[in-house]
């Protein structure tokens, strides 16, 4: 009789386990304090664990991507509130990290990258608001840093150094037709 209690205690110890486990793991909803939807997808202990998705005061979708421990975590999608993509990025607990993506508001590409904070930070390209590349090379601080190459209608202008978006020291720049036109050097 004792074996069987055992047995039984055992069994329904394990089924009890299951389903906490699956409670835990639930799709749930958090709301604003006027009852608007701030957050809805996976959660853990009411907290956003796993893929869910962020709105703004007026129920617009402002976030999708995965969550850990209430951080955004992984690949994600931020939005305009007029609903095009704004950023695409990963995070590692809550903080932006590695090559990402930044659009105009009219759903065009602007950067492709590494992002930090928003920022562009690193090597990238910067495309204008029809989609034509501008810039590739290094940014530090949003602006061109480093070395670096200026594009006009998807020709090579300038190809050379950069501080805070100027072209300085060496450098050179081009005639439409490719041809140099100008070495500045700097002394």
């Amino acid at each position: 009789m004792i074996n069987l209690i055992k047995k039984l205690i055992n069994k329904y110890y394990i089924f009890i386990v299951i389903i906490s486990l699956i409670l835990m793991l639930i799709i749930g909803k958090i709301y604003y304090g006027n009852d608007k939807l701030f957050y809805e997808g996976e959660m853990v202990n009411r907290i956003p664990n796993g893929k869910g998705n962020m709105y703004d005061k007026n129920e617009k979708l402002i976030y999708e991507g995965i969550f850990k421990d209430g951080k955004m975590n992984g690949y994600s999608k931020q939005y305009f509130t007029n609903g095009n993509i704004d950023i695409e990025r990963e995070y590692i607990d809550g903080l932006s990290t590695g090559n990402g993506k930044l659009y105009y508001p009219n759903g065009k590409l602007m950067y492709y990258g590494n992002i930090i904070n928003n920022m562009p930070l690193g090597k990238g390209i910067e495309y204008d608001e029809n989609g034509v590349k501008i810039y590739y090379g290094e940014f530090n601080n949003n602006k061109y840093n480093g070395k670096g190459k200026i594009y006009r209608s998807n020709l090579l202008y300038y190809n050379g150094e950069f501080v805070d978006n100027k072209k300085d020291g060496n450098g050179i720049e081009y005639y439409p037709t490719g041809k140099i036109w100008f070495t500045p050097l700097k002394i």
